[in-house]
Order: C-alpha cells, then structure tokens, then sequence
C-alpha cells in the first residue's frame, strides 16, 4: 500500500515537472515571438518617421 502510494506521488510530481516544462518553453517561445515583433515594429517605426523605404525588412 505504502509503495502504491510513494509511486502515485512520483507520478504526480513527473507531471508537474513535465508540465513546468512545457510552460516554460512556452513562455520562452513567446519570448522570442515578442523580441521579433518589437525588432519588425521598430524598423518601421524608423523607416516612417525617417522615410527611408528603402530599408529591408526581414519576416522570419
């Protein structure tokens, strides 16, 4: 019974760590997401008020 249990409480504490995981590489990715939309605003952001157009842009 008590090995029953202690196995249970192993399982359990698998899941959290699986989901913690999950959650922090998908935080991570949106990170990332963030990071790139801010570069992509911030280019445009200067090719209007500079109107430059001839910059590039760069879309991943």
């Amino acid at each position: 019974m008590v090995l029953l249990f202690v196995s249970f409480l192993l399982l359990l504490l698998h899941l959290v760590l699986l989901l913690g995981g999950l959650l922090i590489v998908c935080l991570f990715l949106l990170l990332l997401l963030l990071i790139v939309l801010l570069s992509i605003a911030v280019e445009v952001l200067l090719c209007v008020s500079f109107y430059d157009c001839t910059c590039e842009f760069f879309f991943i």
